[in-house]
């Protein structure tokens, strides 16, 4: 899946420092409003991101 993600991510032609900020900021979002119980999935999905990057 990772391979996937990172073709996924590579699509959207941002720069990578844009898309750590990007993730960080839908991150925050999350955790701001209800965190795990509620964005369990996508929170999921953000770390998914991240790991796909590097």
């Amino acid at each position: 899946m990772q391979g996937e993600l990172a073709e996924i991510l590579g699509a959207l032609e941002l720069p990578p420092h844009a898309l750590a900020r990007w993730l960080d900021d839908l991150e925050e979002f999350c955790r701001a409003h209800g965190g795990e119980p509620r964005y369990r999935d996508l929170l999921a999905l953000i770390a998914d991101c991240r790991a796909a990057q590097r």
